[in-house]
C-alpha cells in the first residue's frame, strides 16, 4: 500500500523537488499551491501526511491548529523560510512532527519520511 502525502508549497521549484522525491519513493501525492484551496481535501481521512510550506500569516497557524484538532493523528511536516522568525510557529511546533528550513535538504526530508513510515509496506 502506498502512503498518501498531501504537498502544499506556493513555490514551484521547491514544490517540484519535493513532489519528485515523493513520487520517486512511491508515494501517492496530492499537490496544492494555495492554502485556501486545500482544507477540504485534508478533511478526508485518506491522507497519511501533510508536507507543507506555510504562508507567513497567523491565520495559517489557527487553521493548522483546527486541522490538528480535527485530525490529531495526521502527521505534519513543515518546510519554511520562517522557522526562526515567525512568532506563530511557536504555537504550532507541538503539532508538527518535523519543521525543515528552506532551502530544503531533500535528503533530510527523505530520512524523516523513512522514519515516519518505517516498516510499512509499499514504501
Amino acid at each position: 500500500m502506498s502512503h498518501r502525502v498531501f504537498l502544499v508549497d506556493p513555490e514551484l521549484s521547491s514544490r517540484g523537488a519535493l513532489e519528485g522525491l515523493l513520487k520517486n519513493r512511491g508515494y501517492h501525492v496530492g499537490v496544492g499551491d494555495r492554502w485556501d484551496r486545500i482544507w477540504p481535501a485534508l478533511a478526508d481521512d485518506s491522507w497519511d501526511l501533510l508536507l507543507a510550506d506555510p504562508p507567513p500569516a497567523l491565520d495559517f497557524v489557527d487553521a493548522l491548529l483546527r486541522l490538528h484538532a480535527a485530525r490529531p493523528t495526521l502527521p505534519i511536516f513543515l518546510v519554511t523560510s520562517y522557522a526562526r522568525h515567525e512568532a506563530g510557529l511557536d504555537r504550532i511546533r507541538p503539532v508538527c512532527r518535523r519543521i525543515f528550513e528552506k532551502p530544503v535538504d531533500v535528503g533530510m526530508v527523505d530520512d524523516a519520511l523513512r522514519d515516519l513510515f518505517d516498516g510499512d509496506e509499499g514504501v
